[in-house]
């Protein structure tokens, strides 16, 4: 029997073609899985890190990744863990006075300098307390916790203008009026202008206020008119007789000359309307200014210190009632107190004044270190409004709510507290600051860090590697 020979099965080159495309693909595949990185990552290793894992892809990637050494991933675990053991000093950092400063320099000058600051404004601060309760202890005004500087600051001025507080009616001090004070002291003055105006006028002729104001102008001017009216010889005589009557009423050693008879009555008519006018609002005006308001003669300047006062005490009761309801209802008491005893303030007279001012300036200054403080501290004012504060203002200064005396436990903490700051640094230069972020916001916790970091860090190389490809 002849055995014929093999024949090659149909499209056998073309297969052995194909996979021996496919073997070289895999080994590139392959190559490319395990071909470490710089820092020793390979794709294959970034895959083991990130299969099943359940939290999402990271918010944040690691940059420049080719360029670490084999040792940074380790470098960057130990400056965690670091951190880790500095962080447990400071359980709540969020809520730590110095958590808003966001310098980038910590250094061991730093710590030097900022404790030797820290406690100038300590000192500061304590004789500031004292003389705030040397000024509410001298005014008898009830212990209380106050808001913030801000309500101390708005109490130290309402003091200060109590301390200068005319001696005006409690109408004068009544809520919400400044307004209508100013409209009614206006009107007071319009009608009082034109009120002496017209005495003005009365007194070309000698004649008194109390005399014109009782003066029958309506039948004198009717009389008058009836006697232009009759002929040159009956006016004559009757002239006479009138001069005489209007004298004797009014007191005069000699009646306005019969040329100027028709005016003196234009001019007595003139100010009884005015006299009725501004005692339409005297008794409106007395009840408001009391002897702050002197009478129809008043010069608005005279006025006008009262009224700029009313206005600031109005602003400052409101600036009070804003920021703390308690305070504004203790200094409205306390107002109210003194109104009734009869302006006890004057019995302090200029020493309680000069504390006052002394105390304000004091506090004045004090604001303006603190403010130079925070710009060099580069303060985060957004971090500051997210802290929990309590409300004693001794602990508190601005809104800021630096609790100092927390710093005042003992030498180590500033120090413990610098350090962490100088770790969370390095690792910010290690890329590491959204990590450290949401471990101050408590997203994770510490024993969550390290498994974060490595998904992160895998999930930033293995980008890396596929682009790269």
């Amino acid at each position: 029997m002849e055995v014929s020979g093999i024949k090659a099965p149909e499209h056998w080159d073309r297969d052995t073609s194909r996979l021996k495309e496919m073997r070289k693909e895999l080994n590139q595949y392959v190559r490319a899985l395990h071909s470490p990185l710089s820092n020793g990552m390979t794709a294959y290793r970034c895959f083991g890190m990130l299969m099943g894992k359940t939290r999402r892809m990271p918010s944040w990637e690691f940059e420049d990744v080719e360029t670490h050494g084999d040792d940074w991933v380790q470098k960057a675990l130990d400056q965690l863990e670091l951190i880790r053991i500095r962080s447990a000093d400071f359980p709540d950092p969020r809520n730590h006075p110095l958590y808003p400063v966001d310098l980038q320099d910590w250094s061991p000058e730093f710590e030097e300098s900022g404790e030797t600051r820290l406690r100038q404004i300590q000192d500061e601060l304590r004789s500031i307390a004292e003389g705030w309760e040397t000024v509410t202890n001298k005014l008898q005004i009830p212990e209380r916790s106050w808001a913030n500087w801000e309500s101390i600051w708005s109490g130290a001025e309402f003091i200060a203008l109590m301390v200068q507080m005319p001696d005006a009616p409690e109408a004068f001090f009544k809520e919400h009026e400044t307004k209508k004070l100013r409209e009614l002291a206006e009107q007071g003055f319009e009608k009082g202008a034109l009120l002496m105006q017209a005495l003005q006028r009365l007194g070309r002729y000698g004649i008194e206020p109390e005399a014109a104001r009782e003066a029958p102008f309506r039948e004198w001017y009717s009389e008058w008119r009836e006697i232009e009216d009759t002929n040159a010889v009956m006016r004559f005589f009757k002239v006479g007789g009138f001069r005489k009557k209007v004298a004797r009423t009014l007191g005069l050693a000699q009646a306005p000359e019969i040329e100027d008879m028709q005016s003196c009555l234009a001019d007595i008519s003139a100010y009884q309307e005015a006299l009725r006018n501004y005692e339409a609002l005297a008794s409106e005006l007395k009840e408001k200014f009391g002897s702050l308001w002197t009478g129809p003669e008043i010069d608005r300047r005279d006025l006008q210190p009262d009224l700029e006062w009313r206005q600031r005490f109005e602003e400052l009761r409101l600036e009070l009632a804003e920021d703390d309801i308690s305070a504004y209802e203790q200094w409205t008491q306390t107002l109210l107190r003194y109104q009734g005893e009869g302006r006890v303030f004057l019995k302090f007279g200029t020493q309680l004044y000069s504390m006052i001012d002394s105390f304000l300036d004091q506090l004045s200054k004090f604001r303006s270190q603190l403010a130079e403080w925070m710009e060099q501290w580069q303060w985060n004012q957004d971090k500051a409004d997210s802290m929990q504060l309590d409300s004693n203002p001794i602990n508190i200064l601005e809104r800021t709510g630096i609790q100092l005396n927390q710093l005042q436990k003992s030498h180590r903490q500033w120090r413990l507290w610098v350090r962490l700051q100088r770790l969370k640094e390095e690792a910010r230069e290690m890329q590491l600051d959204p990590l450290i972020q949401k471990l101050e916001t408590g997203e994770f916790s510490f024993d969550e860090a390290e498994s974060v970091f490595k998904e992160s860090y895998a999930y930033s190389c293995l980008k890396y590697l596929v682009a790269r490809q």
